[in-house]
């Protein structure tokens, strides 16, 4: 099986970089980062989880980006699950983002695929018709709310629809475990090592996936490549791996 990383054109600027990708999604809520207690480091992941927070009082506490130690998160991130009536369980993340995604575009010429983070991966509504006719898997699509920023946009016309691919599907690299890119395990900092292949046995067959956990990262199968070579669309590679 051939597996490609999905990603953006090379550009050769950061202004080139910004002008085929003119746009900015936010939440303005997230987890802020862990001070671990025992490995001493600052750190925060950058998962998407979009979780809904009415609440004003904890909206104030998850729109703070300054990092919090330790005992302070763990105690903020308790809150976080008793008001949204999570189960104890659940898992939260230095650097989760929380609340409903909000994209502000720069100019009204978009092309089909947007790259605003890594791993970050915005469409129209053209892209998404192929996803759900041709049944790829591995990607759940959500819609975003759209407007307009502060680019010289017509702002007369509405802006278009777009969709964020939420990656669902999962896979590991040869050699590569939870354990061994587990860097503290204490506070559970990851780290990426250095690539490998991507391993058939531990892959779950999705068209979309990330790969040891890392949601900067996405992969696709040849699959859609073609799909997407096929219908011209615009704006994204797809790099094969070895």
């Amino acid at each position: 099986m051939q597996f490609y990383k999905f990603t953006h054109p090379q550009y050769e600027t950061d202004q080139d970089a910004d002008k085929a990708n003119p746009i900015r999604v936010s939440t303005g809520l997230q987890m802020p980062g862990m001070i671990c207690s025992s490995c001493g480091e600052i750190w925060a992941g950058s998962r998407r989880l979009y979780l809904a927070v009415t609440d004003l009082a904890l909206r104030r506490r998850l729109g703070v980006v300054a990092p919090l130690p330790e005992r302070e998160w763990m105690q903020l991130a308790q809150d976080v699950r008793q008001v949204l009536s999570l189960p104890e369980d659940f898992e939260f993340q230095p650097g989760d983002e929380l609340g409903t995604p909000i994209a502000e575009l720069k100019t009204n010429n978009i092309p089909d695929f947007l790259h605003p983070f890594p791993g970050q991966i915005i469409v129209q509504s053209r892209v998404v018709d192929v996803i759900m006719g041709e049944n790829l898997t591995g990607v759940r699509l959500l819609p975003l709310q759209v407007r307009w920023g502060d680019g010289k946009q017509v702002r007369s016309n509405p802006p278009p629809i777009l969709f964020e691919l939420v990656i669902t599907g999962t896979g590991w690299r040869v050699d590569s475990n939870l354990e061994n890119i587990t860097a503290c395990t204490h506070c559970g900092r990851t780290i990426f090592l250095k690539w490998s292949p991507i391993d058939e046995a531990r892959w779950d067959s999705s068209d979309f996936f990330h790969v040891d956990r890392n949601p900067n990262i996405v992969i696709v199968t040849e699959r859609v490549c073609a799909l997407f070579a096929q219908h011209h669309f615009t704006n994204f590679l797809c790099v094969p791996l070895p």
